[in-house]
């Protein structure tokens, strides 16, 4: 057996191996304990707050920046409690909480957060950390403070708005936007923005903030300049040079008050604004919930300076576009165009020359002047007098006409002058000032005066046809649009068909057309049908060319180069076309004009001809009329002189027509009726119509006659008149007095009669009754004066021994209002009534239904007791025959007893027929 005892030497080294082993562990633990030792140092060195937290929100860990943040004494305050607890003031993660999101993904989430217990806003990470299994173990949690960043980026981006704000408002906008702004970061709810003037002793008030006009100061300042000296300490800023924050402004020794209206100011901040060591501009605002501070400065400084800078671009903007403008406006109103031809070739124009053409300088140099000339005789003219001028005396002005490029002519004169007089082939340089307007308003002037002198010669010519009228005004029409040919055709009422009314002279005898149509459907005429189609004036200036509006016109007719015609309106309705053709030069809107206002003229006077030819008819239609009317009338000026009366009026007055037309109306009426007259006449002016009932008028022989007046306002014989319809009541009167004898007739008859009467309307509601209605039913006065079916109905139902047969029987009536009925009904207390009822008709139309009641009370008791007695008669007749036939054989019967029996019967009958 080996010896298993170990040697000394085998125990050294293995206890060698062991102390190796137990030294290296310690390396080991102390490198750990070095690298927690450095990780913790890391962790507490993060200048960022940072946790550690579990999945429960539970913080484990924070470093000192997190304490130092939160304003905590030490990191135990804050271990084991919610982090949303300590950080948002809340009883759960806010929505935006990045932990939520890292759970639910178990990747590292972020998210930019206000924090409140930071006061700021922070750019919060949650990085989550894993056991050995893969499941979270903890999160760390960093919140970087980004409040600066956000605050200047928020700052740049609000500089950039401030720049486009600038640009489409002005600068009291601006500055206004600006103090809201600042106002909105700062939290100050008043603010002002006011400029010093370079002598820097002066203020001028500018702006102040939207909530401090609407809500804080009612002083009015605006544009007002004073001394800084006069100021209080607002402007200790420009003293100071300086800002200067005053959080305490009531304590302020130096304060001067505030004028009556301003804000109340209770802290405030005031920044200067500086350029070259001089004070511009001073930006304050005021009355923050806290104190303001050095951040505050930071922010009103930056933004104060940001708006000057914008002001100042604005104002060189605005001088500089001021410079422009006024260089434009200069060079627009030049009256003058200018170029140099060689050769009548175009070397050079400026600007305006192209603005008077219409071409581009482009489209200009190089060419010939013969562009500008509108025929070749004028290019050709103005060379010849232009070159004779210049060789006489060194100049050339000639006085000529150019054609724009959209064929439009204008009136130019023109001033040329050689660069060399000894050498034209050197160039010659010209100018040309458009004298269009003149000469438009000069042959506007002319043409003016012709349309007006022809307007006033028609209107001599009243008297004449309508055809006379619209030939003198169409060939004046030709004249003032220098034209050769003309037309001119009436419109019908539905603007369907056109009625030609006149040719002009000169057309009629180029027309080789042998039956010239008369009448023409809009649909079928081609584009001289136009301006109705397209309800403007047209103008064709050439006639030639490709238009899809035309339909050609027929063999014979008038050679068309240039064409322009025109609707004239009445209102929304074209009631003519007027056209004229073939002028030299092309038609232009003055043309239009002139031709327009011409028409104008012309149907205004044919309209107040027919106007004043179908009032007359009027007049004496209505003449006519009034004349042979049933009423009487009378017509009265507006002081109540009668001046016109009608037939009847005379005849049942009594006065000749003389004698009216010297009356007033007051005459023709009793004196009890003069006020209510007088009334009604002055509402007639008033108001323009009454309807006056039941008045009286007064014949010449003294006696009376009812009547009814319409009274109106209207224009007769061209003057405004009161016109009277008296329509005669005499015989109404008497069927209305007829009608009120036939109704208290009727009355009368129903409250004698002995039966209860009652009346009522299709839907059972009570209409009329008689006295002995309610006196039959016990029936209360006020319960029936109330016309309250329901409860007279009520009160009606309690007094019957049968109540649902009495109602089944009205519903069963009211159900089939054609039909009659007749029945009796029993009281509780004895009584019986007969019931009769029936439609109430006028003219076949039912109206209602009439109720009779007829108390047969006596009588019914009357024939209960014949009812009784006639059984009694009946039982002692049976028992005589009984005995009869008991004690004699049929052969030995008594004649008495016979007899006896036959009269008994008799009376029977009678009693059974009474």
């Amino acid at each position: 057996m080996k010896d298993q005892t170990k040697t000394k030497k085998d125990l050294i080294t293995e206890n060698e191996k062991l102390r190796k082993q137990i030294d290296k562990r310690k390396k080991i633990k102390k490198n750990i304990m070095h690298i927690r030792q450095e990780g913790e140092n890391i962790f507490q060195a993060i200048n960022h707050p940072t946790i550690i937290l579990d999945v429960q929100y539970n913080i484990i860990s924070v470093n000192r920046a997190t304490v130092k943040a939160v304003g905590a004494i030490s990191a135990k305050e804050l271990i084991y409690r919610k982090c949303y607890e300590i950080f948002h003031n809340s009883t759960k993660p806010p929505e935006n909480c990045p932990l939520i999101k890292m759970l639910a993904s178990t990747k590292p989430e972020a998210n930019e957060m206000e924090v409140e217990a930071l006061d700021g806003v922070f750019l919060v990470s949650c990085t989550p950390v894993f056991d050995e299994k893969g499941n979270i173990q903890k999160i760390i949690h960093i919140a970087i403070d980004i409040t600066e960043q956000k605050r200047t980026e928020a700052l740049m981006h609000l500089r950039l708005e401030l720049m486009q704000y600038a640009s489409t408002h002005s600068l009291e906008e601006l500055l206004q936007r600006t103090l809201d702004e600042v106002g909105a970061l700062i939290d100050s709810p008043i603010g002002f923005y006011h400029f010093v003037e370079p002598d820097q002793k002066t203020l001028s008030l500018q702006a102040w903030s939207t909530r401090t006009m609407k809500e804080f100061c009612m002083v009015k300042g605006k544009g007002m300049h004073y001394g800084i000296d006069q100021a209080g300490v607002w402007v200790d800023c420009i003293h100071q040079r300086r800002p200067v924050i005053h959080n305490d402004y009531h304590s302020l020794p130096h304060r001067k008050g505030l004028p009556e209206g301003h804000a109340a100011v209770i802290r405030e901040l005031v920044v200067p604004i500086m350029r070259a060591d001089r004070i511009v501009a001073v930006l304050g605002i005021g009355n923050k919930p806290k104190n303001y501070t050095k951040k505050d400065v930071e922010i009103v400084s930056f933004m104060a300076d940001v708006v000057w800078e914008i002001i100042e671009h604005k104002r060189s903007e605005e001088a500089k576009r001021e410079r422009e403008e006024k260089l434009q406006s200069i060079f627009r109103v030049a009256p003058t165009g200018i170029g140099l031809v060689r050769d009548r070739i175009l070397l050079d124009v400026n600007l305006r020359i192209c603005e008077m053409t219409g071409y581009g300088k482009e489209e200009l140099l190089g060419k010939s002047a013969r562009i500008f000339y509108p025929t070749q005789k004028d290019f050709e003219y103005v060379g010849t007098e232009k070159y004779r001028q210049i060789a006489e005396r060194g100049t050339g002005v000639v006085e000529t006409r150019w054609m724009k490029k959209d064929g439009t002519i204008i009136d130019v004169i023109l001033a040329s002058t050689p660069l060399d007089l000894n050498d034209l082939s050197k160039g010659v340089t010209f100018t040309a000032l458009d004298i269009t307007k003149r000469k438009r308003a000069e042959q506007a002037q002319r043409l003016n005066e012709s349309r007006i002198s022809a307007l006033l010669e028609l209107s001599r010519m009243t008297n004449q046809p309508d055809q006379m009228l619209t030939d003198f005004a169409l060939e004046k029409a030709i004249e003032l649009t220098h034209s050769t040919i003309g037309y001119l055709a009436f419109m019908n009422e539905d603007e369907t068909v056109l009625t030609m009314y006149s040719w002009s002279r000169q057309a009629m005898q180029e027309c080789m057309i042998e039956k010239k149509p008369i009448v023409y459907p809009v649909e079928t005429t081609g584009l001289w049908g136009e301006p109705v189609r397209q309800r403007k004036p047209l103008i064709t200036n050439d006639y030639q060319a490709p238009n899809p509006f035309k339909k050609g016109y027929p063999k014979g007719h008038v050679h068309v180069k240039r064409h322009m015609n025109i609707p004239l309106f009445d209102g929304a309705s074209i009631v003519l076309v007027a056209g004229v053709g073939n002028k030299e030069y092309p038609y232009e809107e003055s043309d239009i004009r002139q031709l327009t206002l011409l028409m104008d003229g012309m149907w205004k006077i044919i309209k107040q001809k027919r106007v004043g030819e179908a009032l007359r008819y009027s007049e004496e239609k209505y003449h006519s009329a009034i004349d042979n009317a049933g009423d009487m009338i009378l017509l009265a000026d507006l002081d109540g002189n009668l001046q016109e009366v009608n037939k009847k009026a005379q005849e049942l007055l009594g006065y000749t027509k003389e004698e009216l037309t010297a009356m007033h109306y007051s005459m023709i009426h009793p004196m009890e009726e003069l006020e209510r007259i007088s009334d009604a006449f002055a509402e007639i002016i008033l108001k323009g119509r009454i309807y006056f009932k039941d008045s009286i008028i007064l014949r010449k022989d003294g006696t009376t006659i009812p009547v009814d007046i319409t009274g109106s306002l209207i224009a007769y014989a061209g003057k405004l008149l009161v016109q009277g319809i008296f329509s005669d009541r005499t015989e109404q009167k008497r069927k209305e007095d007829d009608i009120k004898y036939a109704l208290s007739l009727q009355k009368s008859t129903i409250e004698s009669t002995a039966d209860g009467i009652l009346v009522v309307d299709r839907r059972g509601k009570i209409v009329s009754f008689n006295q002995k209605f309610l006196e039959m039913w016990h029936i209360p006065r006020n319960v029936i004066d109330s016309r309250d079916d329901a409860q007279s109905l009520s009160f009606v139902l309690e007094q019957l021994k049968n109540p649902e047969s009495f109602l089944s029987k009205v519903e069963e009536l009211y159900a089939h209002p054609n039909e009659t009925s007749y029945d009796v009904i029993e009281f509780k207390d004895g009584r019986y009534f007969e019931r009769y009822s029936q439609p109430q008709e006028i003219e076949g139309n039912i109206l209602g239904r009439v109720w009779s009641f007829r108390d047969i009370t006596e009588r019914k008791k009357a024939e209960d007791e014949l009812k009784k007695n006639e059984k009694e008669l009946q039982k002692r007749v049976e028992e005589l025959e009984e005995f009869y036939n008991m004690a004699v054989g049929r052969e030995l019967r008594m004649v008495e007893l016979k007899n006896e029996i036959e009269r008994l019967k008799k009376d029977l009958e009678k009693k059974k027929n009474q």
